[in-house]
């Protein structure tokens, strides 16, 4: 993102958020996660980023224009399915705060620094199918009735 120059304004300088996703249990097959990053400062207008994230996760970097101070609101709206999805803060190389707000997170990332947060969907591993019904028992063939048989004599 470019800022217009001002006369006589401080040049704006920039700051890394670093997104890490991580995924624990098994993600379908094929899933990509999305999370938007909206990051101001009260100089430079609103930027807007899109990031998608394979079934394995993984890390990106955005470079956040800034002044002094950049607040960037990162939230994920395609979780995948996943049971839930937490935030934390990430690796910080210092002037970074990482809170709660309205369902989103606020990343708050001083000039010059570098900050991160990290997105971890979890999903909870398939049910096993049923096992099949035990196989019946063998019935025993009937018993075989007694007959009486008269000798036959021819002579």
């Amino acid at each position: 993102m470019v800022a217009p120059s001002v006369a006589g304004a401080q040049s704006p300088t920039t700051a890394t958020l670093v997104v890490t996703k991580v995924v624990e249990g098994p993600a379908p097959a094929g899933t990509a996660f999305t999370v938007e990053v909206e990051c101001t400062t009260g100089t430079a207008p609103v930027d807007l980023s899109t990031l998608t994230f394979a079934a394995d996760g993984g890390s990106q970097d955005l470079e956040v224009l800034t002044d002094i101070t950049a607040d960037c609101f990162v939230s994920e709206t395609d979780d995948g399915g996943a049971a839930s999805v937490t935030y934390a803060a990430g690796s910080s190389s210092g002037g970074c705060n990482v809170s709660s707000v309205n369902d989103r997170t606020l990343v708050e990332i001083d000039a010059g620094q570098e900050c991160g947060v990290v997105i971890t969907n979890t999903f909870s591993e398939p049910e096993p199918p049923p096992p099949p019904p035990p196989t019946p028992p063998i019935e025993p063939p009937p018993a075989a009735v007694p007959q009486v048989v008269q000798p036959s004599f021819t002579g």
